[in-house]
């Protein structure tokens, strides 16, 4: 398979392609197309349901509610499977990873690989939620959901993604600096009704299959420019404040009870929308509930949980299946260099002891991600979820086909890993040098979860027993801090209330540059500012009024004092060193967008100096989850990053629920391009 996909991904970094994402909260709701899982079977394929002249609709429970229909705006990713759905990009995945056209019927690339010109569908159009047929579709509104990514007022969680275009950067500080900047400088135009031109900074071989993603999705400008004002964005705050002009038409939203989608029998590709009809109901207890609706047949669809696997594989198994294998997503283990929980945890000790290179490194060969995995992830998946590097295995390839995880700077990576004979050896290092500037043990480590997230808590309450085991409670103590079940990243992440913590990222594209973004930061060339990030927090160490600041918030006065000596810890110019490195060198790859083999080194070496320095440990790609569907999962739209994983296209509600004996089949039939 890994092979497979290996010539696959080689020829589309040929082509060229771009987008962007982040982690976000959990759902009930199915990832429709999720990477790759399964082994060979007997057993035959699902069957295609009869006909019987009743349309088809699928039924859902859903227990996070969007907090926009705003796709221009939104960085959830669960927000943009459901406007994936009623709004159709120029281009999309097929069910195997190609890039094929979508609103776009065709497009060419000038000789540097700056200019892309696009050529519309003609008679596609916008509808409005009773279904009423409002304008033609034009290459206008692709200029006009550019604007409003580029509007600062619009807060877009993607709006980085666009920098790539001529201009935009300009046009958005711009905006900031109110110097009245002209979009027209902005390298995005429609040249007539049907034809869209696009100019970039520089070749980037990403950008292609990227615009399969949210932020380069078309809007209908009329409807931007009503329902905007100098203090807010109204577009897409409520149901008539959409319009709709994918597969399905949005007829239906009203916040925690319910969402619709009805097919658009005008759509461009409406032969392959098989499923006639999607109805969410919002249930805040939909994780317990959906199981049980299932069994009586009053939904289609349900997570099945760990702590009822086992009930389930006895008495249910018949209805049992599983998703694919979710390689769009990393989940890994993340220090947090800026702490903001209360005294009582030291925090003060905790920033004095993470830019400590032996506490890092005692903490990460103390770690056993592979037990981890077993234990509290998947027992059943084997070495395929385990991840050595960033950028997951099997993900980025070269021209030539070469994986990015092979590449030469990731060389003997693996001995940062599990190892609790060294990780001792760094203990008693690590209390030496951190005694001696005043650090008392054991160090607090608070490590922070989703509350009603079982499977993230048993996780967490695993990784405190096992470092906790391996280093002994008289070095560190992890403090177990349940975060909230709503805004948990806000609230708990990006707010610093950790010091440890399992986090993810999702691919926004095919290209290691996509596994950079999670740790943006650094200083500023021009203004000598740091950029913050917020899976780690680090720009504390490479900004001093940060870090002065931080200070000041954390502690008493006695600790200001301490400020100045901590500014001259050896260990914290070290720290400050590597990462102004690793910025250097993501830079260089950014900058590269020819020599894809040079390109790919920079990143390598980039990602090698984070691991290297035990500044981030990769852990594991997404398990396949059971579930309970009646949706052949190797039908719809597939590949590992972007939205694909939420679009509904081309699946066929099944007659029955999928058994596993069936999901086996599937997947081979799949493999075998049967599907």
């Amino acid at each position: 398979m890994k092979k497979y996909l290996a010539l696959l991904l080689a020829a589309l970094m040929i082509l060229a392609a771009f987008a962007g994402c982040k982690g976000g909260e959990t759902t009930t709701e199915p990832e429709v197309q999720q990477g790759q899982s399964g082994s060979e079977s007997s057993g035959s394929a699902a069957t295609e349901p009869e006909d019987d002249g009743e349309p088809d609709v699928l039924r859902m429970l859903y227990d996070v509610e969007n907090t926009t229909l705003n796709y221009l705006s939104s960085g959830k990713a669960i927000e943009h499977y459901v406007c994936c759905n009623f709004i159709d990009g120029l281009v999309e995945f097929d069910n195997h990873s190609n890039v094929i056209p979508a609103l776009a019927e065709s497009w060419e690339v000038s000789p540097d690989g700056c200019v892309w010109t696009f050529h519309i569908r003609e008679g596609q159009y916008w509808y409005n939620a009773a279904g009423e047929q409002v304008a033609e579709v034009t290459a206008e509104d692709w200029v006009s959901a550019l604007k409003l990514v580029c509007t600062p007022l619009n807060d877009s969680g993607t709006y980085d993604q666009v920098k790539i275009i001529k201009g935009a950067e300009d046009y958005y500080n711009g905006l900031v600096e109110k110097t009245n900047p002209d979009f027209a400088n902005v390298g995005v135009k429609a040249v007539d009704k049907y034809t869209l031109e696009y100019t970039l900074n520089r070749p980037t071989p990403y950008f292609l299959q990227g615009l399969a993603y949210v932020c380069w999705m078309p809007a209908y400008g009329p409807l931007i420019d009503e329902n905007m004002s100098e203090e807010a964005v109204g577009f897409g705050t409520s149901i008539d404040k959409i319009y709709s002009c994918g597969s399905y038409i949005l007829t239906e939203w009203e916040p925690q009870v319910k969402q619709t989608l009805v097919k658009n029998e005008n759509n461009w590709d409406a032969d392959r929308v098989y499923i006639d009809r999607i109805e969410k109901t919002y249930n805040a207890e939909a994780a317990t509930l959906a199981p049980t609706m299932v069994l009586r047949d009053e939904i289609d669809f349900a997570n099945i949980s760990n702590d009822i696997l086992d009930d389930w594989k006895t008495n249910n198994i018949e209805y049992l299946s599983k998703s694919r294998q979710d390689d769009m997503w990393h989940y890994f283990y993340a220090f947090d260099f800026k702490p903001t929980y209360p005294d009582e945890y030291k925090p003060e000790d905790w920033m004095r002891a993470v830019v400590n290179s032996n506490f890092r490194h005692a903490i990460m060969s103390a770690l056993d991600r592979e037990f981890v995995v077993k234990s509290a992830v998947d027992p059943e998946a084997g070495d395929s979820l385990m991840q050595n590097t960033i950028t997951p295995k099997g993900s980025c390839f070269t021209n030539a086909g070469a994986d990015f995880a092979s590449n030469a700077a990731f060389n003997g990576i693996e001995e940062n890993f599990y190892n609790p004979d060294k990780a001792l050896e760094y203990k008693a290092k690590a209390v030496e040098e951190l005694t001696a500037k005043g650090v008392t043990f054991p160090i607090q480590v608070v490590i922070s979860y989703q509350s009603g997230e079982k499977n993230y808590e048993n996780e967490c309450i695993i990784v405190k027993q096992q470092l906790e085991k391996v280093l002994g409670t008289d070095f560190i103590q992890l403090v177990l801090w349940a975060g909230p079940s709503e805004n948990f990243l806000s609230e708990t992440r990006s707010a610093g209330k950790y010091s440890l913590m399992r986090v993810r990222w999702g691919a926004d594209y095919i290209d290691p540059q996509t596994w950079t973004d999670p740790f943006d930061g650094g200083v500023d060339a021009d203004s000598g500012i740091a950029v913050g990030n917020t899976y780690n927090r680090w720009e504390l160490i490479m900004d001093e009024t940060a870090m002065r600041d931080q200070f000041a918030l954390i502690s008493d006065n006695s600790i200001n004092n301490y400020v100045d000596e901590f500014l001259a810890d050896p260990d914290l110019q070290a720290t400050a060193a590597i990462l102004a490195d690793y910025y250097e060198l993501v830079e260089k790859g950014r900058a590269e967008g020819v020599d894809i083999q040079k390109r790919f080194d920079y990143f390598a070496q980039a990602e090698a100096l984070l691991i290297n320095n035990a500044m981030v440990i990769p852990c594991y790609v997404g398990a396949a989850k059971y579930q309970a569907t009646k949706l052949n999962v190797f039908e719809g739209s597939y590949a590992a990053c972007g939205y694909a994983v939420g679009m509904y296209k081309g699946m066929k509600l099944q007659d029955e629920f999928i058994s596993m004996e069936q999901y086996e089949a599937n997947y081979q039939a799949w493999l075998n391009g049967e599907i």
